[in-house]
């Protein structure tokens, strides 16, 4: 999988700051990464926000571009296990 992978994300996900983080989070977002995964789960945070505020369509004052591969959402529920699964052969 990993060869794969869309440079952008690929770097995301190999930079040496965030490599025990778990990518597409609000948490990782917060602590500065601004990857792919990361935007794309702020960009989604805030779609969902509005949506329960009840409002229109969603136009925030800064828009977030992120280039959006038609298999993100593979490459994030991907990157959620292999996380897991590294986790889980430390802690053995």
């Amino acid at each position: 999988m990993w060869d794969d992978l869309p440079k952008d994300i690929l770097a995301e996900l190999t930079d040496e700051k965030y490599i025990t983080r778990k990518h597409h989070s609000r948490a990782t977002y917060a602590i500065g990464c601004h990857g792919p995964l990361c935007q794309k789960a702020e960009r989604d945070r805030g779609r969902k926000r509005n949506e329960q505020r009840g409002g229109n369509d969603y136009s925030p004052a800064m828009k977030i571009r992120v280039p959006d591969p038609k298999n993100i959402d593979d490459i994030i529920e991907w990157h959620i296990q292999e996380l897991s699964e590294r986790r889980a052969t430390k802690a053995s």
